[in-house]
């Protein structure tokens, strides 16, 4: 029941931002903006996306053969972006349950594979979180920042969160039985002893740049998205666009943060400068150019993966 009630409010939200986002949009104009796009920048613009990805792969790889036997690159390839293309369609993170358990029949623990998915999640976050700093003070926006609606929608989320991890983890504390709590501890605790093995001084460098070349290349992804809308004034907010963009997935949302990412992106473009109307456009072209590709790639190695088994 818990779960159907956080699957519910997460639609919610996210048609709450869609309501917000999209309420002074002019679909007929925006239809015939669409024209203008030009599709060699568009294609770059996933190009660079791919290539953020692959490196992603290889550092899931570095941090998985911190155990032996050693996994290839190619064998985790496929689970990375199907697991990416579950989280796209499905909701409660299916993707993540995947690839936690793709990996069994590799030798590969529980705690091992739920491990590398915290340190990666760790890793991204405070990288983004330096993009959005950088970026903050690039552009001279930290009063902006502080007093748009950017930090409020973000405290908002914030808030929300807090209540739905409320919502999920609330226990009967008189129907646990002390045995399942000290399963969840022990658990918790090799979870997190993988996690100290992984960040080792010797290895965190390496993760920590790898971690910054991915994400920078899916940064110029955003920038070469607005290149490829030819009356948006400021292509260069898109580097703005992209932590904020990036940290409002954070906001639980509908499988494809539909809603809460494209709402956090029109307001980042407008913020510097750009129209309603092509920070719109501009929303809708990122969005379906992070998704699409991704999604469908995922899919397509989910069918080849089904037929191998077979």
């Amino acid at each position: 029941m818990r779960r159907v009630v956080y699957v519910f409010l997460t639609f919610i939200i996210s048609l709450y931002f869609l309501k917000i986002a999209f309420k002074k949009i002019n679909f007929h104009l925006l239809y015939k903006y669409t024209h203008n796009i030009s599709i060699s920048f568009a294609l770059l613009a996933i190009s660079f996306l791919l290539v953020g990805y692959l490196i992603r792969i290889h550092r899931w790889q570095l941090m998985l053969n911190t155990q032996n036997p050693k996994i290839g690159w190619t064998t985790i390839c496929f689970p990375y972006f199907i697991s990416f293309s579950l989280n796209n369609l499905i909701p409660l993170r299916a993707g993540d349950i995947y690839r936690i358990y793709s990996l069994k029949r590799y030798g590969k623990t529980l705690q091992l594979v739920t491990s590398t998915l915290i340190t990666e999640r760790l890793l991204d976050i405070i990288i983004i979180f330096l993009f959005f700093c950088f970026f903050v003070f690039k552009f001279n926006l930290l009063h902006e920042a502080l007093t748009s609606k950017i930090l409020m929608f973000f405290s908002l989320a914030i808030s929300m969160a807090i209540i739905l991890i409320i919502l999920g983890i609330k226990l009967k504390d008189k129907k646990i039985k002390i045995v399942a709590i000290q399963k969840i501890k022990k658990l918790l605790e090799s979870i997190f002893l993988e996690v100290s093995k992984i960040l080792r001084p010797n290895k965190t460098g390496l993760l920590m740049t790898l971690s910054f070349f991915a994400w920078s290349f899916e940064c110029l992804s955003y920038y070469f998205a607005a290149l490829s809308i030819k009356f948006l004034a400021f292509p260069t907010s898109a580097f703005f666009a992209f932590p904020v963009g990036t940290l409002s997935t954070l906001i639980p949302s509908s499988p494809g943060y539909l809603g809460t990412f494209d709402f956090f992106v029109i307001k980042s473009m407008e913020l510097l400068g750009n129209t309603y109307e092509s920070s719109s456009l501009y929303s809708i072209l990122i969005h379906t150019i992070l998704w699409f590709p991704i999604t469908i790639i995922g899919l397509i190695f989910l069918l080849l993966s089904q037929n191998s088994k077979k």
